[in-house]
């Protein structure tokens, strides 16, 4: 696998949020463990802190690493999951904002939301996000499995990367 793009600042630690719900089985969920393990990989051979956070209507999982340690098992144990229920972005997003408010290895944080989309954020939510993410240099990515990309998506992030086939 490779990665591209543009760099805007150091590379710190990541919070990568797997969408675990009935509308991602199959090929979706597939791939969307297959980022999520790539970023974990490239995040840890950089010697970053990274969080996984499988959800879906709940949390269904979570993985604190940190580099230095040996994390294939616990990280394929982690992926392992299966689909779950219905989709809720606020409550992982809450999780990511905990992880990057309460833990130092976490400060200011990327966060990369895996998803199709299937789902909603309150106005209140928005825009506290917004305004804390401006405040606190956060950045969010949104990687959208499926076809177009839900406004959703948009309202949480300007940097949606859309996979529009598997």
């Amino acid at each position: 696998y490779e990665l591209a793009g543009n760099e805007r600042e150091g590379r710190g630690p990541v919070v990568v949020q797997i969408d675990d719900s009935d509308s991602m089985d199959g090929a979706p969920s597939t791939f969307a463990k297959a980022a999520a393990l790539a970023l974990a990989d490239l995040a840890l051979a950089d010697r970053r802190a990274c969080k996984l956070v499988r959800f879906s209507h709940r949390i269904n999982a979570a993985l604190d690493l940190r580099p230095g340690r040996d994390a294939t098992a616990p990280l394929l144990t982690f992926l392992a999951g299966n689909v779950d229920g219905g989709t809720s972005f606020e409550l992982p997003l809450r999780v990511a904002r905990e992880a990057i408010d309460r833990e130092a290895c976490f400060e200011r944080a990327d966060v990369v939301l895996i998803t199709d989309g299937e789902a909603e954020l309150s106005p209140a939510f928005l825009a506290d996000w917004r305004r804390r993410a401006q405040k606190d240099g956060l950045t969010t990515y949104a990687v959208h499995i499926g076809g177009a990309v839900p406004a959703v998506l948009t309202a949480l992030t300007r940097d949606v990367i859309p996979l529009t086939s598997l």
